[in-house]
């Protein structure tokens, strides 16, 4: 069929994927080749050929010199089978392209096949991924092929994969690391920092493709040489089940950029997206802005020191209106201005309620492009969580200029003397002096005791100042005294003591923290309680307005109906507590059933992919020993047939030769003798019938003793029979019968002994 179908096609290609060959379509097989003599292409992709036979299938092959392309994929292929090749592969001179993929070549295999490779001029292609080879095959054909080892990587021309023990062999070990560690999790992150070049691209590109369940990806490092971050790029848009990517420190060229915004519409559950450090400049925002509408699980767009300027932000803001679901939009360290601040403010007001984090930190804006920004988001400022709701630090010249007098002068004192400690005790800078000094902090690192205490500070600004301990790492000392911090920021600021280890003393006496408040405190930072008395760390004295100033100057009636609401709001705050309590504690068991439910849910897919992955490696196992002992058995037997091949020719060449000294007479002796022998030898075969006669009488000779031993035994019984029937009747004639008895026992002994010799003499006859 594969030949007829050859033939209609002028005789150019022959297709043989898949097939099942025994020795006899083999050799019907190296006819055909031997009679195509225009053949071009030739895959036997799949196929399974005799063993015996592939030797001079590839010597087949090799005739054909018209190829000019080779599959031989998935042909269970050994290193023998290679060598092979490689030999019949020397005459193919216009050969172009040559598939060995996924078969079990190792490294004398590719030793062998770069021997003969490096002296094919026409060839262009090579695949060799899912084999056994290693380093010393991968260097071999790396010098033999120079132009073909730059093309390294799955489903790409050149050597490709070949499991995990040669890919960590050749990987960086920074990357080896990673994935180890992403495989012993439950194989969903992977988080790596690598400089990055062409060998590292290449084995995070072979890695991504063998990592089905990957959800989170954290790149950081820099750039190597000029590598090309397409193919990686290529591997991540493959990798279809990624919910968060972040990518940063490494400089995007024009083309990786365009790698990067192909890759992106192939991920439907991407929801974070972090290019942060990689100079993606204008043009790359402009790209990466055309594909956000395809983004429809975006949530949150992090864009940060990319070079970016106004005319990139305006292309941004066009498609931010579609991405509804935007959460978080970082540009954070660029160079955006008033123009790029208005647009942005345009797009995002549109935007619904859940966006709650904007930052623009360390750019350009203006107080025109500030102004814009805050009327855009005044319908956002009360979601905003992590950040006041302020647009960050835009440079020193803005920040005097928007900043009070009485924060800008001790802040400049303070950056010129280069001291450790700032006050502001007493000084009523407000919630605008604080935000201002806030956004200083990030250039103050070296601080070791910051006094707000008595400035005005109000209880949202206060809550804000847990953010302090990422900004000032060395901070010793915090006295936030005498302001009007409240439960909210009192709970807030309850971060501080656990993400600062050096902080030894925080003072938070005369504000307005109520006992609900102050228990919390307690309980969240067990460290303060005992400090309480003004002056010392610590919670403190906190001010509260008492029942009898707020009665004063009010009537008798007005006095009354006060008490009495304040009972009803007492009862109702009570009510309002049972609720809560027990709302809280039926939540707690809900979700106490839910976290059982899911772990014994866990707990069953773990038991149940333990066992399907032993049960697979039982498998592999199995089928790894044997393929091990078919390929051992091939090779005994190719061992054997050679000896015998071997032993064959010797015995010719001997007999040649003896003939060739002897000469005639001896031939003439050799006959004589012949005839002789086949004389003696007819007299054998007529000693060995009348043998056979003999043999034939004996065994009816024997035949009959037997009987007559049968007839005996069976008497003998009957006798034994009588005897106890005797023996019960009579016990007196039991004694005068016992000498009979004996004698009959000698006979039968006697009996046995004559049948052992016969069946002795027997055995003699036999022989």
């Amino acid at each position: 069929m594969y030949i007829r179908e050859c033939l209609d096609n002028g005789g150019i290609e022959l297709n043989c994927r898949d097939a099942e060959m025994g020795r006899e379509d083999t050799q019907y097989l190296m006819q055909a080749l031997a009679n195509l003599a225009t053949l071009r292409r030739l895959s036997l992709d799949g196929s399974r050929f005799d063993p015996w036979n592939k030797e001079y299938l590839f010597n087949a092959i090799g005739m054909v010199t018209s190829l000019r392309e080779l599959n031989l994929g998935s042909t269970a292929m050994t290193d023998c089978d290679a060598a092979y090749l490689a030999e019949a592969l020397s005459n193919l001179a216009s050969l172009e392209t040559l598939c060995l993929s996924d078969n079990k070549i190792g490294d004398s295999g590719a030793v062998a096949l770069s021997q003969t490779l490096a002296r094919l001029p026409a060839l262009k292609t090579l695949y060799l991924d899912h084999n056994e080879i290693g380093a010393k095959g991968d260097s071999a054909l790396t010098k033999a092929l120079p132009h073909l080892s730059s093309m390294q990587c799955t489903d790409h021309p050149g050597i490709g994969w070949q499991g995990w023990p040669a890919w960590k062999q050749k990987s960086h070990q920074a990357i080896v690391k990673a994935v180890k560690q992403c495989q012993r999790g439950d194989g969903t992150l992977l988080q790596c920092t690598v400089d990055i070049g062409a060998k590292e691209v290449t084995a995070l590109f072979q890695a991504l493709y063998r990592l089905p369940h990957l959800t989170k990806l954290s790149l950081s490092g820099d750039i190597i040489g000029d590598p090309s971050m397409q193919l990686l790029f290529e591997a991540i848009g493959e990798t279809t089940g990624l919910e968060q990517i972040s990518i940063s420190g490494y400089p995007f060229s024009e083309s990786a950029t365009v790698g990067l915004v192909d890759a992106l519409p192939r991920l439907p559950a991407l929801s974070v997206l972090c290019i942060a450090g990689n100079r993606m400049g204008d043009n790359g925002v402009s790209r990466l802005a055309d594909v956000l509408p395809h983004l429809t699980h975006l949530q949150t767009l992090r864009l940060s020191s990319n070079g970016i300027t106004d005319k990139g932000v305006i292309a941004l803001s066009r498609t931010l209106p579609e991405r509804l679901g935007l959460r978080e939009l970082w540009l954070c360290g660029n160079d955006v201005g008033d123009a790029g601040a208005i647009a942005l403010s345009q797009s995002i007001s549109s935007l619904e309620s859940s966006f709650h984090d904007l930052r623009l930190d360390d750019n350009n804006i203006g107080a025109e492009g500030q102004k814009a920004l805050v009327k855009g988001l005044s319908s956002f400022l009360s979601d905003f969580k992590k950040y006041p709701p302020k647009l960050g630090w835009q440079g020193w010249e803005p920040w005097e200029q928007q900043s009070p007098e009485s924060v800008v002068k001790p802040v400049k004192e303070l950056l010129e003397s280069e001291g450790r400690e700032l006050s502001f005790a007493n000084i009523p800078i407000g919630d605008t002096g604080v935000i201002a000094l806030y956004k200083t902090m990030y250039y103050l690192p070296s601080l070791l005791s910051l006094d707000l205490s008595s400035t005005g500070m109000g209880d949202r600004v206060a809550a804000e100042m847990r953010h302090l301990t990422y900004l000032l790492p060395d901070l010793k000392e915090l006295n936030l005294q005498g302001n009007h911090i409240r439960d909210e920021g009192a709970k807030a600021l309850c971060d501080i003591p656990h993400t600062t280890p050096g902080l030894s003393k925080m003072w938070l006496d005369d504000n307005e923290i109520t006992a609900e408040g102050a228990a919390y405190l307690r309980s969240k930072c067990p460290q303060m309680p005992s400090m309480q008395s003004n002056g010392e760390p610590g919670i403190g004295t906190q001010r509260t307005i008492s029942q009898a100033e707020r009665m004063q100057g009010l009537s008798g009636k007005k006095r009354a109906h006060l008490i009495r609401k304040e009972k009803r709001q007492q009862k109702e705050k009570a009510r309002r507590e049972r609720t809560r309590v027990e709302r809280e504690k039926q939540q707690k068991d809900r979700e106490r059933k839910e976290k059982e439910r899911e772990e014994r849910e866990r707990l069953e897919r773990e038991r149940k992919e333990i066992k399907e992955k032993e049960r697979r490696e039982r498998e592999k196992k199995r089928k790894e020993e044997q393929e091990r002992q078919r390929a051992e058995r091939e090779r005994l037997e190719r061992e054997r047939e050679e000896r015998e091949k071997e032993e064959r020719e010797q015995r010719e060449r001997e007999d040649t030769e003896y003939l060739r000294l002897h000469g005639r007479e001896e031939i003439d002796s050799l006959k004589e003798t012949v005839v002789g022998l086949q004389a003696a030898l007819e007299k054998e075969r007529e000693l060995t019938q009348s043998l056979e006669v003999t043999v034939v009488n004996t065994q009816s000779d024997l035949e009959t003793e037997r009987n007559r031993v049968a007839n005996l035994q069976s008497a003998l019984q009957k006798e034994k029979e009588t005897v106890e029937e005797q023996k019960r009747e009579r016990d007196s004639e039991k004694r005068r019968n016992t000498a009979e008895v004996t004698s009959l026992n000698k006979e039968i002994a006697s009996l046995k002994l004559e049948i052992a010799s016969l069946k002795s003499s027997n055995q003699t006859l036999s022989k």
